[in-house]
C-alpha cells in the first residue's frame, strides 16, 4: 500500500513540473513577444541571427543560408510570439486546474463505442485482405523509377549522412531519414530500398484504415473507408516517394484512433497501456514531419472543448475527469521528446521553415480539398462539392451524438487550413497527407448514409456506383503518374547512363537549374562541375574540351540570370543529344561536339 501512495505522489510530483515548466515557458515566452514588439531590429539581431549563426556551424542550415535576408522575416512573425506565449500560459492554468479537479468515475454497465459486431465474418476478412493486395499493386508499379529531385535531396543530405540529433528543415523528414538509413545498411542502395519504408507503411495504412473506422463507425464504412484510400491518387503517389508524407498519414491516423479510444472509451484495464502507446506514436508523428503538429493542436483542443463544455450550465460531456490530466502528460513529454530529439537549432529553424512555406505553393482554396480527394489539380467546383459532402458528414455524425468525432474532425481538418492561410498565405498540399485519412473517413460516412437511403435491395449497388465514381475521378492523376512509371517524375538515373556511356574521361561535365546537383548521384563515372557563366563562356569559346550540360528544370530557368544565358548559349551552340521528359519536369542534355 505505501508502494501505491508513493507512485501516486511520484505522478502528482511529475505533472507538477511538466506544468510548472509549461507555464515558465508560456510566460517567457509573452515577455519575450512583448520585448520584440517593442524592439524588434535589436532581438533580430542580438539574438536571433548570432543563435542562428552559431548553430549553423554543425548543421545543414549553414549549406541553405544563414543571412539576415531570410532571418529578417522573424519581424514578419513577432505579433504572433506574445499570442503563442499567452496561449501556452492559459493551457497551462486550465491544467493545473483539471489537475486539482480529479476523482475517480465508475463507467455505465452498458457503456460500449459502437460494438454492434463484435466478431469479424469471413466475408470482411476477405474483403480486406483483397483490397490490401489491390493497394500493393497499385503502388509497386512506380516503385523501381527513378529518384526525383527531392528523393534525391533526401537521400543526399538526410539519410545516408543520418545523424541523430538532426536540425528541422523542409526536406528532412526525421524519422523517415531513419527508417531509409536502416533500409540502405540492411539491403544495399537502389531505388526499391530506398523507397521501400514509404512503401510498406502506405501499405500498413489500408488495413489499419478498415480497423480504426470499423471501431468508432462501423464494418461496412471501414471497409469502405480502407477502399477509397486503396485507390487514392494522392496516397498512391507518396507511397512511392522516399520521404515522410505516407509515414505522416499513417502515424497520424493511428495517434487519432487512440486519442479517441482513450477520450471515449474510459477502460482502466486498457487505459494505461493505450496512453502508453498514445505516447510513443504521438512522438513518432512529430518527428515524421512538422506538420504532425496540427495532430497535436486538434487534440489539445478537443480536450481543452470537452473541459469547457462540461462546466456549462446543464452540460454533460463524456468528459475527462478521472484521467484527463495523465493524457496531457502523456502529450507533452512526447512533444518534449521529441523536440530534444530534434537538436538545439529548433527555433533558428522553424523561422526558416516559416520563411520557406511563406512564398511556397500556391495560396489555400477549395481547390486544395479537391486535389487531396483527386490526387491533381482541380477546380474549385470540385473542391466545393467534396467540401459539402465533407460538412454533411460531420453535421451526421454531430446529429448522431457522436459530437468528439465530429469535433475532432473539424479541429484536424478544417481549423489548420484557415490558420496556415492565414499566417503562410500559401503551403504545399503534400504537408496536408496528414488530413487524407479523416477526408476519406467523412467522405465513406457520407457514402453510407446517402446509401441508406434507399431500399435494403439497392444499397450495395448505390455504393458501388459511388465507389466507381470516386475511381473515375482519380484515373486522371493515376494515369498521369503511371505513365512516367518507366523513366519516373524525373529520369536522372537516364541522364546518368547516356553520360557514363558516352562521355570520356576528360570531358567536363556540368549542370544547371533547380536540380544541378542531383545528376551527380547517377553520373558513377565522372564529376559534376557547377560552372559559373564566365568559366562555361570562356570553355565553350576555347573548345578544347568536350563539354556535357545537363538542364534540369528548364522552364524555371527565368529565376536564375546566369544559369539563364549559360541555357541560351548552350542552346545556340550546343547540340542537343538527350531529351528526357518527366512528370515535374524535362530534363535536356546537351554537348558542344
Amino acid at each position: 500500500m505505501d508502494g501505491y501512495f508513493v507512485k501516486i505522489n511520484l505522478r502528482a510530483l511529475f505533472i507538477k513540473a511538466l506544468i510548472i515548466l509549461i507555464l515558465s515557458l508560456g510566460v517567457l515566452i509573452l515577455l519575450f513577444g512583448i520585448f520584440n514588439l517593442l524592439f524588434p531590429h535589436y532581438i533580430l539581431h542580438k539574438f536571433i541571427l548570432p543563435l542562428a549563426d552559431i548553430f549553423s556551424q554543425i548543421g545543414h542550415i549553414r549549406q541553405t543560408s544563414t543571412s539576415e535576408l531570410i532571418y529578417r522575416e522573424w519581424l514578419g512573425i513577432t505579433i504572433y510570439i506574445p499570442l503563442v506565449g499567452f496561449m501556452i500560459v492559459i493551457f497551462g492554468f486550465i491544467w493545473h486546474k483539471l489537475e486539482n479537479e480529479i476523482r475517480e468515475e465508475s463507467l455505465p454497465s452498458n457503456f460500449n463505442i459502437n460494438r454492434n459486431q463484435q466478431r469479424i465474418n469471413l466475408f470482411y476478412i476477405i474483403a480486406i485482405i483483397s483490397i490490401t493486395i489491390i493497394g500493393t499493386i497499385l503502388r509497386t508499379i512506380n516503385l523501381n523509377q527513378s529518384l526525383w529531385l527531392d528523393e534525391i535531396t533526401t537521400v543526399t543530405q538526410f539519410i545516408k549522412p543520418f545523424k541523430f540529433w538532426r536540425y528541422l528543415e523542409l526536406g528532412d523528414h526525421w524519422l523517415y531519414s531513419f527508417l531509409g538509413f536502416l533500409s540502405i545498411k540492411l539491403f544495399g542502395e537502389n531505388e526499391i530500398i530506398i523507397r521501400l519504408p514509404a512503401f510498406i507503411l502506405g501499405i500498413v495504412a489500408i488495413p489499419v484504415m478498415y480497423y480504426v473506422v470499423k471501431d468508432f463507425l462501423s464494418q461496412e464504412e471501414g471497409l469502405l473507408a480502407s477502399g477509397l484510400l486503396c485507390v487514392s491518387a494522392f496516397h498512391i503517389h507518396h507511397s512511392n516517394d522516399a520521404r515522410g508524407y505516407s509515414t505522416l498519414a499513417l502515424l497520424s491516423l493511428v495517434s487519432s484512433f487512440l486519442f479517441l479510444r482513450i477520450i471515449l472509451n474510459r477502460n482502466p484495464v486498457k487505459r494505461q497501456k493505450e496512453c502508453l502507446l498514445f505516447g510513443i506514436f504521438t512522438t513518432l508523428g512529430f518527428l515524421s514531419h512538422f506538420y504532425y503538429i496540427w495532430v497535436l493542436l486538434a487534440q489539445y483542443l478537443t480536450i481543452l472543448t470537452i473541459f469547457l463544455v462540461e462546466r456549462l450550465p446543464k452540460k454533460k460531456a463524456i468528459g475527462l475527469r478521472g484521467y484527463g490530466s495523465g493524457l496531457l502528460t502523456v502529450m507533452v513529454t512526447a512533444v518534449l521528446t521529441a523536440c530534444i530529439i530534434y537538436g538545439p537549432a529548433f527555433i533558428p529553424a522553424v523561422i526558416r521553415k516559416y520563411v520557406t512555406w511563406k512564398g511556397a505553393g500556391e495560396p489555400i482554396s477549395l481547390k486544395f480539398v479537391g486535389q487531396l480527394f483527386a490526387g491533381a489539380t482541380t477546380t474549385n467546383f470540385w473542391g466545393f462539392i467534396f467540401t459539402a459532402i465533407v460538412l454533411f458528414s460531420l453535421v451526421d455524425l454531430w446529429r448522431k451524438q457522436n459530437k468528439i468525432l465530429a469535433l475532432y474532425l473539424i479541429f484536424s481538418v478544417g481549423l489548420p487550413l484557415v490558420i496556415v492561410r492565414i499566417i503562410c498565405k500559401a503551403a504545399q498540399i503534400n504537408y496536408f497527407i496528414y488530413a487524407l485519412p479523416f477526408l476519406l473517413i467523412a467522405l465513406a460516412h457520407s457514402m453510407v448514409i446517402f446509401a441508406r437511403r434507399f431500399r435494403t435491395s439497392f444499397r450495395y449497388v448505390i455504393l458501388s456506383a459511388l465507389i466507381i465514381t470516386f475511381i473515375s475521378i482519380q484515373l486522371p492523376a493515376l494515369l498521369f503518374y503511371y505513365q512516367h512509371y518507366k523513366s519516373g517524375a524525373e529520369d536522372y538515373r537516364a541522364v546518368g547512363q547516356l553520360i557514363d556511356k558516352f562521355a570520356k574521361k576528360e570531358d567536363i561535365i556540368c549542370s544547371i537549374g533547380i536540380g544541378d546537383r542531383c545528376p551527380q548521384y547517377y553520373i558513377k563515372k565522372h564529376q559534376v562541375k557547377h560552372l559559373n557563366e564566365h568559366e562555361f563562356f570562356r570553355e565553350v569559346e576555347l573548345g578544347k574540351s568536350r563539354i556535357w550540360l545537363v538542364v534540369t528544370y528548364p522552364d524555371f530557368l527565368h529565376l536564375y540570370q546566369e544559369s539563364r544565358s549559360i541555357y541560351e548559349l548552350a542552346r545556340k551552340r550546343l547540340k542537343l543529344v538527350g531529351y528526357f521528359p518527366g512528370a515535374f519536369s524535362d530534363l535536356l542534355v546537351y554537348v558542344n561536339r
